[in-house]
Parts: structure tokens; sequence; C-alpha cells
């Protein structure tokens, strides 16, 4: 089982975490599109910023 195997797995999330397996603000479709707990795959994006950008 690799890392992300044994994240999903969790049953009751981690001890140490105040709110796991909490599904909020996800409604159900987006809940199984995004949420570690139903194995989605989805792109991820990445974007440079420059640290002097105007934060507005």
């Amino acid at each position: 089982m690799n890392f992300g195997e044994a994240e999903q797995a969790l049953l009751v999330g981690h001890a140490f975490h105040p709110a796991p397996k909490s599904h909020e603000p996800f409604n159900q479709q987006e809940a199984e599109r995004y949420l570690p707990d139903f194995a989605p795959h989805f792109p991820l994006r990445w974007f440079a910023v420059n640290k002097n950008a105007d934060r507005r």
C-alpha cells in the first residue's frame, strides 16, 4: 500500500486534525470529484506569482 492508498483507507481521519473527514463545504458531487475518500484523479495546475504582486 502506498501513501495515497493509506490516506484514502483511513476510516475516521487523523486523530489530531480538528475536523477529520469533514466534507464541508462540498456537496456530494464535489466531494466525489475532489475528496481523497473517493480516490479521484484530477490535474494539478501550478502558477508562478511574483512575490511583489499586488494582493488586492
